[in-house]
């Protein structure tokens, strides 16, 4: 994972790093197995505003599983 330099110095962007790191395994039981995924973020923005844009992403990709959906 990378994060360009525009986000600041290292401390900035290796907080963005983990903050996508953590949403992506709290909310990886929802995703589609199949698929790689690269984020690319725009801004600087607090754990809950990136949480929800992600899953937004997510669902408008159509990258959440539907329930009942079983990938193995």
């Amino acid at each position: 994972m990378s994060v360009g330099r525009k986000f600041g110095g290292a401390v900035s962007r290796n907080t963005i790093k983990r903050r996508i790191r953590e949403i992506f395994r709290l909310n990886k039981h929802l995703l589609k197995k199949e698929y790689d995924i690269i984020i690319h973020p725009k801004e600087n923005c607090n754990y809950a505003a990136l949480e929800k844009a992600m899953l937004n992403f997510f669902s408008s990709a159509g990258l959440i599983k539907k329930s009942g959906e079983n990938n193995i």
